[in-house]
């Protein structure tokens, strides 16, 4: 216990370009020196700060992995980078090809021993209630992908 710890939007430097990114979730063989943490201390509850839904298969499995703490960050074993693409997906495919390439070169220039990984997320939903697109609508419409209203259910 102890051995492996996790850090969240956790800043890593590659220093070859001299430019920071905060990655979303960062394993490492954590600090040996006491540094302040924030958020919650182990990772299995995370699923309670940030209102993640699981069902209870999948809570089954979460309670079945060993636990490890939220720790200082020390040598990144792994580093993921988490992207959603909510809309506007061919548009929205340089955008997230740059971030990802980004955090990409980033891990590697700042941990190159590291694994860099990414997880995408993309909406299939037939509607999608934009916040930016609703700040000028009526509250009453949904808003699908193309921007179309169609009266609210």
């Amino acid at each position: 216990m102890g051995k492996v710890g996790f850090g969240i939007n956790h800043t890593m430097t590659d220093f070859s370009a001299d430019r920071q990114k905060d990655l979303d979730l960062v394993i490492s063989i954590p600090r040996t020196e006491a540094a302040s943490t924030t958020g919650p201390s182990f990772f299995s509850s995370l699923v309670g700060a940030y209102g993640i839904v699981l069902s209870r298969e999948e809570m089954a499995i979460l309670a079945t992995l060993p636990e490890f703490n939220r720790a200082p960050v020390g040598d990144v074993l792994l580093a993921v980078e988490a992207k959603a693409v909510m809309t506007a997906h061919v548009r929205a495919g340089p955008r997230l090809h740059d971030e990802l390439t980004a955090a990409w070169q980033c891990i590697n220039g700042g941990a190159p021993q590291a694994i860099a990984a990414a997880l995408g997320m993309i909406n299939a939903s037939s509607e999608f209630v934009s916040p930016k697109m609703n700040k000028a609508r009526s509250p009453g419409k949904h808003w699908s992908s193309d921007g179309e209203a169609t009266e609210r259910c």
